[in-house]
């Protein structure tokens, strides 16, 4: 914001209010003299003006060695599987994005690395503290007490993962959240780093940035220019917060609803360019590893998907099965180490129970560090806990052909299928019963590589006598021709 930059006077403060140019992106991208126009100032005070907002936000070339150690500190997320295909969990220094429709469990998720950054690097986390930024509700308190008493890796060190690990502020339009990144959030990391025997803040949660642009009124281009404008300023703030401070930034985003587009004859030019979008769209707004799952995408357009380090999507597919019981998280453990169940035995609570659990779906969309993946998880009180199997189920599967036998050369007046069936019992036995020299005749008279094509469709040539007996002459009278 303009009104937080010291270099400027009062004077030019009120200047650029007065011509509506309110935040950094709305002076520097536009020319000085369309400055002086909207201000009316004189063209040398709108240079000036531009000189000291770029001498104050320009920041010096970092050191290469500098940069090589940046982006090292990695947060668990609790769960073996995640951290795997996460290339060890939520990396600092970058924007992370979890994005799904209501009770997917994207809340759960942020509120169980709120608590699980603050165990020790030895079991996962950074010895730190989190930021939880809400925009529509408070903090849910009473879900992070029944992490912290469910959560396998929390009950370690129980004194250390708690509500006094976690800042929060709500903030409830766009303009109140670009004041709390550029001068409160960092007002408070700069403070708390100077301050001995605190430890540092090392995880951001905003939930939900969608959620600040919801409006009762209509869509209008300006509206969309207006939240365009915003999101840029918001992200520029989280990049220079996460590269600064060496925070890992856990943005939640909600889903819209895909619609599937029929091809017009003669789309005009932007409609030609909404389909590329649309058709683009598949690789970085949407999932398709099971089923149903490409009909949500996420929000907030291509604007902030450009801002993203790596996004996450989390989908209600309606699926339930049975869980053995080895695939549910384990117990936690009380404090003389004794657990509080036997993972090995079905719990007293599920004998007679029904239970199926509703299975969901993470898939990693994108990332700059690690490739895309998906898995099936459970939402429990102990947290996300992802379900063993492919990492990378493909959106299709299909039957893998049986393995071929060998050929043999007999003759029979009934051509054979070279191709068995997989199920097809019969024709495999009949098949598979040739003998090695039925096979050596065959190599021997058609040569090693045999055509299966060519030679099924040579044993069903009709001899050429059939087609010296056809009397051509009768298709030129529309006769039926009588076949010999």
């Amino acid at each position: 914001m303009i009104s937080s930059l010291s270099q400027l006077s009062a004077s030019q403060k009120q200047a650029l209010k007065k011509g509506g140019l309110t935040t950094v992106s709305d002076v520097i991208l536009i020319s000085p003299s369309e400055i002086a126009k909207k201000c009316r100032i004189p063209p040398s005070e709108a240079q000036a003006i531009v000189d000291c907002i770029s001498r104050e936000k320009s920041q010096p070339c970092p050191l290469l060695e500098d940069v090589c150690q940046q982006g090292s500190e990695v947060i668990t997320t609790g769960d073996t599987r995640l951290d795997n295909i996460l290339c060890g969990g939520l990396r600092t220094g970058m924007i992370w994005e979890v994005v799904g429709e209501s009770s997917a469990g994207k809340t759960q998720f942020a509120l169980q690395l709120s608590l699980l950054v603050q165990l020790p690097p030895s079991l996962g986390g950074l010895s730190s503290t989190a930021c939880y930024i809400t925009t529509s509700s408070k903090l849910p308190t009473s879900r992070l007490l029944s992490l912290s008493e469910s959560h396998p890796s929390l009950g370690q060190s129980p004194h250390l993962c708690g509500l006094q690990g976690i800042h929060t502020l709500t903030t409830d339009t766009p303009l109140k959240l670009i004041k709390v990144l550029s001068e409160t959030l960092s007002s408070f990391l700069e403070t708390n780093s100077r301050t001995p025997d605190s430890r540092p803040v090392k995880l951001v949660v905003i939930d939900a940035l969608a959620e600040l642009f919801h409006s009762a009124t209509k869509t209008t281009t300006n509206s969309l220019v207006d939240r365009s404008k915003n999101i840029s300023e918001i992200s520029s703030l989280l990049h220079s917060l996460a590269t600064k401070w060496q925070l890992a930034i856990l943005v939640l985003n909600e889903v819209t609803d895909v619609f599937n587009r029929e091809p017009t004859n003669s789309p005009s030019i932007s409609g030609s360019a909404d389909l590329v979008y649309y058709d683009q769209a598949r690789w970085f707004n949407r999932a398709d590893s099971v089923p149903g799952e490409d009909r949500k995408e996420a929000n907030l357009g291509l604007v902030w998907a450009n801002q993203v380090n790596a996004r996450i999507m989390f989908s209600k597919t309606g699926r339930r099965r049975h869980l053995e019981e080895h695939e549910y998280p384990p117990k936690r453990q009380r404090t003389d180490d004794t657990a509080l169940q036997d993972s090995s035995r079905v719990p007293s609570s599920r004998v007679g129970e029904d239970t199926s659990a509703l299975i969901r779906r993470l898939s990693l969309l994108f990332s700059s560090i690690s490739a895309p993946a998906s898995l099936d998880y459970i939402i429990t009180t102990a947290g996300l806990s992802t379900l063993p199997g492919d990492e990378n189920i493909a959106p299709t599967s299909c039957l893998q052909r049986a393995p071929q036998a060998p050929i043999s050369h007999r003759q029979s007046s009934q051509p054979t299928n070279p191709f068995p069936q997989p199920l097809d019992i019969d024709s495999t036995i009949e098949d598979t019963q040739g003998t090695p020299e039925d096979v050596t005749a065959a190599v021997a008279e058609n040569g090693p590589d045999v055509d299966e094509e060519e030679l099924y469709w040579s044993q069903m040539d009709p001899p050429e006598v059939l087609y010296g007996d056809v009397d051509l002459t009768q298709f030129e009278t529309n006769q039926p021709v009588p076949i010999p």
